[in-house]
């Protein structure tokens, strides 16, 4: 699951000094650039120089439909879950300072961005400022400058906090340092933004400045600008980038011998996916059901639960775990063991019965067709693998999820002949997926570290789940496939998908 969330509020607090005086109260919650800076011996009015100016970045998120998703798409507590703020360089006819290091922390006030425009005399007072969080409430010390824990009270933002995850108290800073000046910001905030969602930390959004020491020094730094969520180009506006490895991997279309595997089940009822229901009653929990594989005199059987994403079950949905030995010795017929029928044929039909734990109901009956690991001498030529997109449309609306289809097959490879015609199946190779534009501008990357883009398997072949949240409105954008296969990557643009996100 990849999912971008654009930001719902930013500015910058400034105590500039304009004409000789200090301007703390202006707003600038309109402007088109987020402006980081620290101006160091400047000169006030009546007094010497040696007066500091600097500025503060405050930006918050929509966390609405992430809430709504870790309930159902993904676990903010699996070590796979990431969140990662972005934050676009502008550049500018100013200077850009070099060796800095930006800071960001929770926010624990609200605040609220303002009308502001004017970014020269600073002569908008309208809501949030270096004075003010919102119209009539202050900071507890201007500047937003107050710090704490979580659960502190008077304060403006988090500097630590105990995070109910086992880790006891912390820091909540996140850093990223600049050696040219010119790069993107990109901060990994997993942490506060898991124990957002869970409710420890509420949603006040971020601050992001320069570190304590560098806000204190003697130095000056103007001036770094990102793009703010006003900027005219789309593509350019603050995001949170959310990912996690929610992929499933059935193994009905796939399934061998000496590897593990699992089986899923789902539940329908119409087009409700609902628990089976046993006298009234719905199976639901760990070890709620039993699959039994069996061929002649062959039987093993394995407990199924239903299907879960960390404390949330999903309904109408099971999966179990199966382990085959190609060497089992078990009997199926006379004198005739599993192992010899697996070497003789290569594969065995199984029948698959998924019953109530205590055997008397069969809910669902199938066969699973498992093979022996394809062993072959060394092959210097790899796989001619292609993928396509085969439900893609040519519009998509924002803020929608669409689970999307993909087909993978080998260019070089042969079917025997048949009497009866045979359905092609899809390929099962290690597989992800990436957004990008036809200038190649990557909207949604291949996320392999902690699997975020990777496919999902199951009895119809490869799919994923496609989120047009953060997608920019009117650019045509198009899918590429990273796919990993006996030690070969491949990456593949289909060039049969063209859309647009209204």
């Amino acid at each position: 699951m990849y999912i971008i969330a654009t930001s719902s509020a930013d500015t910058y607090i400034t105590n500039k000094i304009v004409d000789g005086i200090r301007v703390e109260d202006a707003n600038v919650g309109r402007a088109g650039t987020l402006d980081l800076f620290k101006l160091y011996g400047e000169t006030m009015s009546g007094s010497s120089s040696g007066h500091t100016e600097l500025s503060r970045i405050l930006i918050k998120f929509d966390l609405t439909r992430l809430m709504t998703l870790a309930s159902s798409s993904f676990d903010v507590n699996s070590s796979t879950f990431k969140a990662k703020l972005r934050l676009q360089s502008i550049e500018s006819n100013l200077p850009t300072p070099r060796n800095f290091t930006v800071s960001v922390f929770p926010l624990a006030k609200n605040f609220n961005e303002g009308d502001g425009r004017d970014v020269s005399a600073f002569s908008d007072i309208d809501n949030c400022s270096f004075l003010n969080s919102s119209v009539g409430v202050t900071w507890a010390i201007s500047g937003a400058f107050a710090s704490g824990a979580v659960g502190d009270v008077g304060i403006d933002y988090f500097a630590s906090g105990n995070l109910s995850d086992g880790l006891g108290l912390r820091s909540l800073e996140s850093k990223q340092s600049f050696v040219e000046g010119n790069e993107d910001l990109l901060v990994d905030i997993s942490s506060v933004v898991s124990a957002t969602l869970a409710g420890t930390i509420p949603n006040h959004g971020f601050i992001l400045s320069f570190t304590s020491s560098q806000e204190n020094d003697l130095v000056t730094r103007f001036v770094k600008r990102f793009a703010s969520r006003h900027v005219t180009h789309e593509s350019l506006r603050p995001r949170l980038e959310v990912h996690a490895n929610n992929s499933i991997f059935d193994s009905h279309a796939n399934s061998f011998f000496d590897v593990s595997g699992s089986l899923f089940l789902r539940n329908f009822a119409g087009s409700s996916q609902l628990n089976i229901l046993s006298a009234s009653s719905p199976i639901s929990g760990n070890n709620c059901l039993k699959i039994t594989l069996s061929t002649g005199s062959f039987s093993t059987t394995v407990s199924a639960s239903q299907q879960a994403i960390g404390s949330a079950r999903i309904s109408g949905s099971y999966v179990g775990s199966y382990y085959i030995s190609a060497q089992d010795s078990s009997v199926v017929s006379g004198t005739v063991t599993l192992s010899d029928h697996i070497q003789s044929s290569g594969s065995i039909v199984f029948s698959e019965k998924w019953k109530s734990n205590d055997g008397s109901v069969i809910f669902h009956s199938t066969f699973l067709t498992c093979s022996l690991p394809v062993k072959t001498t060394f092959d210097a030529v790899p796989r001619q693998l292609r993928v396509h997109t085969t439900n893609s449309r040519s519009k998509y609306q924002k803020n929608q999820m669409h689970r999307l289809r993909a087909f993978a097959y080998d260019s070089n490879y042969e079917p025997g002949s048949s009497r009866v015609p045979r359905p092609t199946r899809s390929d099962a190779p290690e597989a992800y997926f990436r957004v990008k534009d036809l200038d190649g501008k990557v909207y949604i990357p291949f996320e392999r570290q902690d699997g975020g883009t990777r496919l999902s398997f199951d009895a119809g072949g490869l799919f994923f789940d496609f989120y047009t949240d953060g997608l920019p409105s009117g650019r045509l954008l198009t899918i590429d496939y990273l796919i990993i296969d006996r030690s070969s990557e491949y990456l593949i643009e289909d060039r049969n998908v063209r859309f647009t996100v209204e």
